[in-house]
């Protein structure tokens, strides 16, 4: 059945059970037949028409498994050449939001990280600069200290990639935080300043309990 027909056979008493079962079987019986497919769509971002729609269609559809593939495409990205490096940031950002339950946490190659903490620094501090530090930002690694460091407190990156910066240290390095936040306190940008000055009152909060 096409999408329209069965729309049209859930407003019906008499077709509604149709519809039903179409839909049962497209998301119970045939769920991992989807996940396949979509798993194995990934990995060719040249043949997708539309990688804004893809991106977000992963995130919405939320599995584990688009993880591993995700990571893989994005690491072949070229910033300014690959029309589809932020709609697979995009969707890399949304599964790392969920928490995945009984799995453990996700591990990622160093090679990755340096690769995002070069965008972050060397892109323009643009949209693929914050995408960048937002994946960062939810991956525990050591060598993403020396990256967030620096681009917390440049004043040519996007203020929300600041942000993200300053996160990915309060949240993994919390021994350079204090010093950090003493800088971003007193920033030009009232966006870092708001930020910083909430990362501050979280961690005194932390320490008076």
């Amino acid at each position: 059945m096409e999408v329209e027909k069965i729309l049209e056979s859930l407003s019906h008493s008499s077709k509604c059970n149709d519809g039903l079962d179409v839909l049962y079987d497209i998301h119970v019986e045939r769920i991992q037949e989807f996940v396949d497919g979509l798993t194995g769509i990934i990995l060719f971002p040249e043949r997708i028409k539309n990688t804004n729609s893809f991106g977000s269609l992963l995130g919405e559809f939320a599995r584990e498994e688009f993880i591993p593939p995700l990571i893989k495409v994005i690491s072949q990205g070229v910033p300014g050449e690959s029309k589809w490096l932020a709609d697979y940031l995009y969707a890399l950002i949304k599964l790392l939001e969920y928490e995945w339950e009984g799995s453990e946490e996700l591990v990622v190659e160093e090679d990755f990280v340096h690769l995002l903490g070069d965008w972050i620094l060397s892109t323009g501090g643009g949209e693929i600069s914050w995408k960048a530090a937002t994946v960062l930002s939810r991956v525990e690694h050591q060598a993403s200290r020396s990256y967030f460091l620096k681009g917390a407190v440049s004043e040519s990156l996007f203020h929300m990639t600041r942000v993200e910066c300053l996160r990915g240290v309060v949240n993994y390095f919390r021994d350079d935080a204090r010093e950090l936040l003493e800088i971003l306190t007193n920033d030009k940008d009232q966006h870092v300043k708001d930020a910083a000055m909430g990362a501050q009152s979280f961690l005194e909060g932390k320490r008076s309990k």
